[in-house]
């Protein structure tokens, strides 16, 4: 990222989208909080409005909801029934701690138990297996509306795709520190602000 440092109590933006540099139409608010003393503490906030155009923005909660989407595949009914099966089988083994005939009657009812599991995951092993197919479908469409929505909001100039192109590292005074993503956005804030530029350089998160 590009961190640029300006001295100045009046900042001016570019017309310019921060991620793609397009003609801005929305902005987006950066914060930076800190806080001073000990004993009463003093919580101070500093925010500025950053241009974006509609589309970046769009792009990057269509990445993000791609990115959350992928992590939850559908699960399998007959995996859960097995589960819930076994785990009831094991109840009725806990008589077998009261001795003497509790120790068959526990041990027969869980058998019962994980036998019936067993049949009953048996036979409705197709309509489970239908369901699953049916879900994992949707699941492939809905991610694949989701990539042709992020490629075709994507454009070439467009510096990231999940998150957004500026943040706002805080400031000293009237020194503000602002991480840009885009070296050509950095560069059109410089020339937007003339002489209120102290550094700028690349930082690596």
């Amino acid at each position: 990222m590009h961190a640029v440092q300006i001295s100045a109590v009046i900042i001016q933006w570019p017309n310019a989208c921060a991620c793609c540099c397009r003609t801005p139409d929305t902005t987006v608010t950066v914060t930076s909080t800190r806080e001073k003393g000990k004993k009463v503490v003093h919580v101070q906030s500093k925010s500025w409005k950053i241009p974006y155009c509609d589309d970046c923005l769009k792009h990057i909660e269509a990445a993000k909801n791609l990115s959350n989407f992928s992590a939850k595949p559908p699960v399998h009914g007959t995996g859960g029934i097995i589960g819930c099966g076994f785990m009831l089988a094991l109840v009725p083994c806990c008589l077998c701690f009261l001795g003497d005939w509790y120790v068959l009657l526990g041990i027969g009812s869980g058998l019962v138990l994980l036998v019936g599991t067993i049949v009953f995951a048996i036979v409705t092993y197709p309509q489970c297996k239908n369901r699953y197919e049916l879900q994992l479908r949707e699941v492939e469409t809905q991610r694949g509306r989701l990539e042709t929505t992020l490629e075709r909001l994507v454009s070439n100039d467009c510096v990231l795709h999940d998150q957004l192109a500026v943040d706002y590292d805080g400031w000293k005074g009237t020194v503000h520190t602002f991480l840009f993503s885009s070296e050509k956005f950095a560069r059109l804030f410089r020339l937007a602000n003339p002489g209120k530029c102290l550094q700028d350089g690349q930082i690596h998160h």
